[in-house]
This record gives structure tokens, C-alpha cells and sequence, in this order.
């Protein structure tokens, strides 16, 4: 799931999907510093990438948080990474070790 942190629709998801205040608070907090928290059987990674997009400057840095748990990965950030792009796609195309 890749969701964009200023879209209301995908607020109201969040809010909607079970997850408790932790969580959503973790994915959706305006300012963040790169960690990992473990909560219950979910890994929150909070990492910092670089912008590789045309016209960016390599200090631009943006924030990707990720909420993992079981199956699920549940992506936030406002603006797309290339790398999390590249990401997206290679997942899509690799078949699950348990789908084989």
C-alpha cells in the first residue's frame, strides 16, 4: 500500500483500517528523524532518501516511512522517490517465495 501523508483520502484510510494511534501517528507525524521502532509484530521504519528527480539537488532529502506487518507494507511520504519507485516495480514483477 504507497499513500501519499497530505492526501485526506488516505488519512481517513489509516484511521479506518484498524491500526491503532501509534502507528498512523508514526506514518503521518510532519517532522521525523530516521529510526526503527518495533510495536507488536510491526517493524516502523522512518529513513531518509535521496531525490533523484530531475532538477533535485543530492542534498534534497526526503522522508519514507514504512509500517511493515506480516504480508503488508504500507509506504507514506508526500513526494515519490525514484528508488521507491524502482522498489514498487521490482516487487510487483518478483513472485512471493510463498506463492512458488
Amino acid at each position: 500500500m504507497h499513500l501519499r501523508r497530505d492526501d485526506e483520502a488516505a488519512r481517513n484510510w489509516l484511521e479506518t483500517s484498524g491500526r491503532d494511534g501509534f502507528v498512523i501517528g508514526a506514518l503521518t507525524a510532519e517532522e521525523t528523524r530516521p529510526r526503527r521502532t518495533f510495536h507488536g509484530d510491526r517493524v516502523m521504519l522512518k529513513r531518509l532518501g535521496i531525490d533523484l528527480d530531475h532538477g533535485a539537488e543530492p542534498k534534497d532529502m526526503l522522508s519514507v516511512r514504512l509500517g511493515l506487518e506480516g504480508k503488508r507494507s504500507i509506504g507514506i511520504w508526500v513526494r515519490a522517490l525514484q528508488a521507491v519507485r524502482n522498489l514498487t516495480l521490482w516487487i510487483k514483477r518478483t513472485p512471493s517465495p510463498l506463492e512458488t
